[in-house]
C-alpha cells in the first residue's frame, strides 16, 4: 500500500467468489498484521457463494430502513373488510417482528366470513405464497386466527383475504401486515393447505356438529398415539387421509376410524415428530367431499409404531369398532383374542371359525395364527 499522510491507498485484484478479502495493519511495536476490515466476495452476477442474490438483500434492507424511519402505523383496513365487520384484535399496528410462533387474531363480529386465506410473500421473491408458514383457522365464530411460523430471515408482506360467500372464487384483500423475521435456527413449517383449516362451512350437511360459540378444535397435540373424536348427529360414510411434508409411510395404516351415534372417531399412531395434516372426507353419491382439515402436532413418536389392521368398506357399513388386536402385524403360531363390536352384525367368523356374541360384542379366543396368513 502507498501512504499519503494518514491515508493508505492500494489498487488490488479481488479473489474468487467465496474467498476472504481483508485489509490489515500493524503499529510500529508489532510484527503481526491485524485485520481491520473484511469484505465478502461475490460473483460478477451478484451471487453469493450460497447462491443468494445480493440485490434482494439490498432491496430488503432499503425497504426495512423505510419502515423503521416512520412511526409505527395502524394496520390498514380495506373498505370491504369494514363492511364485513373485520377488525384487528391482537396486532393493531402494521409491522410485526417475528422470531417465534405468532398468533394474529382478527375479529369476525358479524360471523359472516365463510372462506378465508392468507399469503406470506417475501419482498425479494413475490412469486412464493409462503403457505407453509401460515396456519389460519376459525375456532370461535367471531374470531379468526392466523398463526405465523417464522420464515427465513427477511422482510415479508402478510396479506389476509376473505369473503362472506363460500362459492366466491376471488377473495378480496382484508388486511395487510409487514412481517420482519429475525429467526435463526430450525424452522418448522406447516403442511400446506388452501384457506381455512377446520371443518368446511357446510360440514353440518354431512352429519357433523360444528356450530355454537366454541367450534371444534382445529389443532391437536399427540404423543405417539391418540383418538380424536369429532361430534356428529348422524352416522355417515367417511374416510380420512393423513399426510406430512416429511417422508410419510402409508397414511392409511397410521389411522383407524369408526363411528357411533354421537361422534366420528379417528385413532392416530404416528411414526415421527412434527406436523401432520388430517383430512376428513364424506361420501355422497359415490363422491368423496373434503369435509375438514386438521393440524396434528406430534410431540413424540409411537414406540413401537406398528400399522393398524386393514379395514374395508363393510367396516363402516356394519358400524364395526375394533377392540383387539389393534396391531395389523401378528406373530406367527401364536394365540390371539379377536374382539370387535357391532350392533348390526348378526353372525361373525375369524378365518372361518365362528365367533361368539355377548351383548353387541363379538369375540373369539385362542385363535392360532399361521406364518404368512391373515385373519
Amino acid at each position: 500500500m502507498e501512504r499519503m499522510d494518514d491515508e493508505y491507498i492500494a489498487i488490488v485484484t479481488t479473489p474468487c467468489p467465496g474467498d476472504e478479502f481483508r485489509i490489515s495493519g500493524k503499529t510500529e511495536d508489532e510484527d503481526k498484521y491485524w485485520a481491520v476490515y473484511q469484505y465478502e466476495i461475490l460473483s460478477k452476477s451478484g451471487k453469493r457463494i450460497d447462491g443468494t442474490d445480493i440485490s434482494n438483500i439490498i432491496q430488503e434492507s432499503k425497504e426495512w430502513d423505510l419502515v423503521c424511519n416512520y412511526q409505527q402505523k395502524e394496520v390498514p383496513i380495506t373498505e370491504i373488510a369494514k363492511q364485513l365487520g373485520i377488525q384487528p384484535l391482537s396486532h393493531k399496528e402494521e409491522v410485526i417482528i417475528v422470531h417465534e410462533l405468532v398468533d394474529i387474531k382478527i375479529s369476525n363480529m358479524k360471523n359472516c366470513i365463510s372462506c378465508c386465506k392468507a399469503t406470506l410473500n417475501r419482498l425479494s421473491n413475490r412469486t412464493d405464497d409462503g403457505r407453509e408458514y401460515i396456519f389460519i383457522r376459525k375456532e370461535k365464530t367471531e374470531e379468526i386466527t392466523v398463526t405465523i411460523s417464522p420464515p427465513p430471515p427477511g422482510l415479508y408482506h402478510l396479506k389476509i383475504y376473505g369473503h362472506d360467500n363460500s362459492e366466491a372464487k376471488d377473495l378480496p384483500l382484508l388486511l395487510q401486515y409487514t412481517i420482519k423475521s429475525d429467526c435463526i435456527g430450525d424452522i418448522k413449517p406447516f403442511p400446506k393447505t388452501d384457506g381455512l383449516w377446520g371443518f368446511v362451512s357446510d360440514a353440518n350437511n354431512y352429519g357433523f356438529q360444528n356450530n355454537g360459540a366454541e367450534l371444534v378444535p382445529v389443532m391437536y397435540k399427540v404423543k405417539g398415539e391418540a383418538t380424536l373424536c369429532f361430534p356428529t348427529y348422524k352416522i355417515h360414510k367417511r374416510s380420512v387421509k393423513l399426510t406430512s411434508e416429511d417422508n410419510m409411510p402409508d397414511g392409511a395404516k397410521c389411522t383407524l376410524v369408526y363411528s357411533d351415534n354421537h361422534s366420528f372417531n379417528v385413532t392416530l399412531r404416528l411414526p415421527f415428530t412434527g406436523y401432520y395434516k388430517l383430512t376428513i372426507f364424506s361420501e355422497t353419491d359415490s363422491k368423496h367431499h373434503k369435509t375438514g382439515t386438521f393440524l396434528i402436532d406430534c410431540t413424540e413418536p409411537a414406540n413401537p409404531c406398528l400399522p393398524f389392521p386393514t379395514t374395508f368398506e363393510a367396516t363402516q357399513d356394519y358400524n364395526c369398532v375394533l377392540i383387539e388386536p389393534l396391531d395389523g402385524i401378528l406373530p406367527a403360531n401364536s394365540s390371539v383374542t379377536c374382539r370387535f363390536r357391532s350392533s348390526i352384525v348378526v353372525s361373525a367368523t375369524a378365518n372361518g371359525q365362528v365367533m361368539t356374541k355377548e351383548g353387541s360384542e363379538w369375540n373369539f379366543n385362542n385363535y392360532y395364527t399361521k406364518h404368512g396368513g391373515s385373519i
